[in-house]
């Protein structure tokens, strides 16, 4: 996860999404609680059932649940398949870019008239 830049690996069984392991799930349920990196299953430690959102959630929702929820990473789920998982990051970036998209549009109305 390190060497690739994962947060958050979702586990599947069949198909269906059971788990997600998480950076804090390895820092605070294996790493602090000292266990073995090595010889410790996912499945004993992962973040079971995670909580998943439709894909018609409005970006706006999504981090109002991450906000208040305090985790980072939040699966879109339609019909059982998981179709992406966004962090808190992309998030952040999609409302940014979309604050400074409305800015542009406010400059050139104002520019226009």
């Amino acid at each position: 996860m390190s060497a690739e830049k994962i947060g958050a690996l979702i586990v599947l069984d069949g198909g269906r999404l059971i788990g997600m392991f998480t950076e804090r799930d390895a820092l605070n349920k294996v790493l602090a609680a000292g266990l073995d990196p090595g010889s410790t299953k996912v499945a004993e430690v992962m973040t079971k059932n995670p909580i998943c959102i439709p894909a018609t959630t409005t970006v706006g929702d999504a981090m109002e649940l991450i906000t208040k929820r305090r985790f980072r990473h939040l699966p879109i789920v339609d019909n059982g398949k998981v179709l992406a998982v966004v962090s808190s990051g992309d998030l952040t970036h999609w409302l940014v870019q979309d604050k400074i998209g409305e800015a542009r549009e406010l400059v050139e109305l104002a520019a226009g008239s």
